[in-house]
């Protein structure tokens, strides 16, 4: 038999192989660019509809509760939230901890995509800087327009009144109020007859619109916030979950309102309890100062006064775009020195 004839690559053959590789990848890798980035964009969807479906998981196996991450500030009111630990469903447990992780993965990727942070209170700074956030991390205040909330001389508080508003389409809220009318308000109501309790804001849901409780009057939407909380004497924030920093209380305390919060509901904001704000935890401890109150030992005028001179000095949004200026100085490059 005659061997077969065996043509290798010539070496221009293999050159021309190469180059069209070469081309076929330079024209590919925009195209791969996109298609990576549109991949990013739907798994972060993926991520935060994940987590959706993980805080109804909890909220379900939990009688209702949200999920609480750890407390800020030492005074959380419900115990440290870890995925999974208080479900009975394995699978279920095994599910909310990878969702938890692929949470940790995602945040801790996006901190590295933004140029400056301004994170709204100092717990929240911290938190960004042990997650591994690059530098500036700065803290910058929510901030309240003075002019929309001056205090109208001729509106004086009724004697005896306690008032909540907010968002009740936000589900920290619609906890807070019902922790508050289980836990707190019948034992009030009972030892304390002459206190009303005056609920306001937008979405309310079926429940509270249609509430019939002794003491208790619901008005719903209210054109202008700041009419109302000058109707009333004491601000109450029950707040058991959520993060960040609570506005309304930034407005109520710039009206000169004495506000009875949670130590989380007060959460990020610069206030000593007792000296321009007074803070509670537990259903005892409402009650006693809702009693001091009743009495008149609370001293609500002078501990609004107090809030009034801390938003003033700084949370007015003069000061507050006065940080954000500094940040974007920060961010800034540096002019380029001409060549002499």
């Amino acid at each position: 038999m005659r061997p077969r004839n065996r043509r290798a690559f010539t070496l221009i053959e293999l050159l021309v192989v190469i180059a069209i590789i070469a081309l076929l990848i330079s024209v590919l890798l925009p195209a791969l660019g996109k298609m990576r980035l549109i991949g990013w964009k739907t798994i972060s969807l993926s991520n935060l509809r994940n987590i959706g479906f993980a805080a109804a998981a909890y909220q379900e196996s939990n009688q209702g509760w949200l999920p609480l991450f750890p407390p800020r500030n030492g005074r959380g009111m419900l115990p440290e939230f870890i995925p999974g630990t208080n479900t009975r469903n394995p699978l279920k447990k095994w599910y909310l901890q990878k969702l938890a992780q692929r949470l940790q993965q995602f945040e801790k990727w996006m901190l590295h995509r933004f140029d400056g942070v301004a994170a709204i209170t100092e717990a929240d700074q911290q938190r960004l800087r042990r997650l591994g956030c690059p530098e500036p991390v700065v803290f910058v205040p929510a901030g309240v327009d003075l002019n929309r909330f001056r205090r109208d001389s001729a509106r004086q508080p009724r004697p005896r009144t306690l008032f909540m508003i907010g968002s009740f389409d936000w589900l920290p809220n619609q906890e807070g109020l019902d922790w508050f009318l289980r836990e707190v308000w019948p034992a009030a109501r009972a030892q304390f007859p002459e206190l009303e309790l005056h609920l306001a804001g937008k979405n309310l849901p079926e429940r509270f619109a249609q509430l019939q409780v002794p003491g208790v009057t619901v008005h719903g939407f209210v054109e202008s916030a700041a009419a109302f909380m000058q109707e009333y004497e004491l601000m109450l924030v029950p707040l058991l979950s959520g993060g960040g920093m609570r506005i309304k209380i930034i407005e109520g305390m710039a009206l000169g309102k004495c506000i009875l919060s949670t130590g989380l509901g007060a959460e990020g904001i610069h206030v000593r309890p007792g000296f321009d704000i007074v803070l509670g935890d537990s259903p005892e401890e409402w009650l006693t100062q809702l009693g001091r109150y009743y009495r008149g030992e609370l001293g609500q005028q002078a501990i609004g006064e107090e809030a009034a001179r801390t938003i003033a000095r700084l949370y007015d949004n003069r000061r507050v775009v006065e940080s954000f200026l500094d940040l974007y100085t920060i961010l800034q490059p540096a002019p380029r020195v001409a060549a002499s």
